[in-house]
């Protein structure tokens, strides 16, 4: 299939997923009431703005999006340190930064510049001529030191989910790259080491913790490692909605229960009961048919760089998508990961959509216009 056609179902993937987004929030928003009536509203402005951004990605190209990594990767950082100092607390996190009466949260836009960033890094390392321990070490040093620096400033913010993500881009990036495999074995093995001596604290010497990262700490780790006990109103009344949509939903703001946050993390729950199993098909279809196309976009491009850039792409959209879902279910540990084209929330649907451009632009052809890129 020639890349025009790719670009084609990529686009209407993407316009399917927003439109499933925008009604499922409307219906939420009707749910919670008046007060969060013109959620939707938001929702579509910060699309629009997306796609604007979007439209002059695509036609610069991603060989120049990727001479300012450096620039937004720090940029990033800047934005995320003031959040801790001047940010907007909501539900007990300190996660967003209102600038020029614009309210947006950075560690979204982090992704962007971490994945940037280490494509350019691991991509350099790729063509070199001599791969030693050495540098194989400064290779691994020079990147977790570029993914622990906005690990650790969103860790207090705090944001769990935002930190898995960025280790996980990390590892990916690492293990697509020519590093050998024994360092990712090492490197996995230290980090499970490290996660397992962090639990047997929390059970043994919680005292310890509550010195380092005070008692709230305990909040966010039952809620990892609870979620199999399926306890609490949010999963519970997540379950019922989706149980009872049935076959074909209850109708769009029809869902018979309430659910918090049924209009950012816990979406699904409402697209599930209002458009029932049909619905629920179509948009795994969807999801699918988006996610293979852009895997075959990194199987097929011949720039090294792009490998990277859509392979952290990728994964930060399928993880986010199966851990979304998942902790709906009752499958996974919930999380404040949206579902990414679906969830309310101006910055993260911006950060999406703007993935869509490095999607659009791999493996494209020198040119400066949208409509050449398009053909």
């Amino acid at each position: 299939m020639k890349t025009k056609n790719y670009n084609i179902l990529i686009i209407t993937c993407f316009l399917f997923m927003i439109s499933i987004g925008i009604l499922s929030i409307y219906s939420a928003s009707v749910l919670i009431g008046t007060s969060y009536s013109n959620l939707y509203i938001k929702q579509i402005t910060s699309i629009i703005t997306g796609i604007i951004i979007m439209i002059f990605l695509i036609i610069i190209g991603n060989e120049k999006i990727l001479k300012y990594s450096k620039v937004a990767y720090i940029t990033s950082i800047f934005l995320l340190t003031i959040t801790l100092f001047i940010g907007k607390e909501i539900n007990g996190s300190k996660c967003w930064l209102t600038l020029g009466g614009i309210t947006f949260q950075p560690s979204e836009f982090m992704k962007i510049s971490l994945i940037l960033l280490l494509s350019e890094i691991i991509e350099k390392y790729h063509f070199k001529n001599k791969r030693n321990i050495k540098e194989e070490l400064k290779l691994i040093i020079t990147t977790l030191i570029i993914t622990l620096i906005p690990s650790f400033l969103v860790f207090i913010e705090p944001d769990t989910g935002s930190v898995i993500m960025y280790i996980l881009i990390w590892l990916t990036l690492l293990f697509i790259s020519p590093l050998r495999n024994r360092w990712i074995i090492i490197l996995i093995t230290f980090i499970t080491l490290l996660f397992s001596s962090f639990i047997l604290t929390y059970i043994f010497y919680p005292d310890i913790l509550i010195k380092i990262f005070s008692s709230s700490i305990f909040y966010r780790i039952d809620r990892i490692l609870n979620w199999q006990i399926s306890e609490g109103m949010q999963l519970e009344n997540s379950l019922i909605a989706i149980g009872t949509g049935g076959f074909k939903g209850t109708g769009l703001t029809n869902t018979p229960i309430y659910i918090p946050e049924a209009y950012s993390d816990f979406i699904f729950p409402i697209y599930a009961n209002n458009f029932g199993l049909i619905g629920v098909a179509t948009l795994i279809s969807i999801i699918i048919i988006f996610n293979l196309i852009s895997i075959n976009k990194i199987i097929n491009t011949s720039k090294t760089v792009e490998k990277y850039l859509i392979t952290g792409v990728i994964i930060t959209l399928i993880f986010s998508q199966i851990q979304n879902i998942g902790m709906t279910l009752g499958l996974l540990p919930i999380m404040g990961i949206p579902l990414p084209y679906i969830s309310y929330g101006g910055s993260s649907i911006i950060t999406y959509t703007i993935f869509i451009a490095f999607i659009i632009n791999t493996n494209r052809k020198k040119s400066h216009t949208l409509s050449k890129q398009l053909k």
